[in-house]
């Protein structure tokens, strides 16, 4: 399977963009808070 890699991420990344967004979200507010469960950011991120 061929795919533009390019093109691809551009559209991931523009139908996403929300999701994005969301997840910076909570890590600035795990930063802010300083909430000690980066393990559990971390299982649900790489899933």
């Amino acid at each position: 399977i061929v795919i533009n890699i390019e093109e691809g991420n551009k559209k991931f990344l523009k139908e996403h963009r929300d999701v994005f967004c969301k997840i910076e979200k909570a890590f600035d507010l795990e930063k802010e808070l300083a909430i000690s469960n980066k393990e559990i950011y971390n299982v649900e991120l790489e899933v």
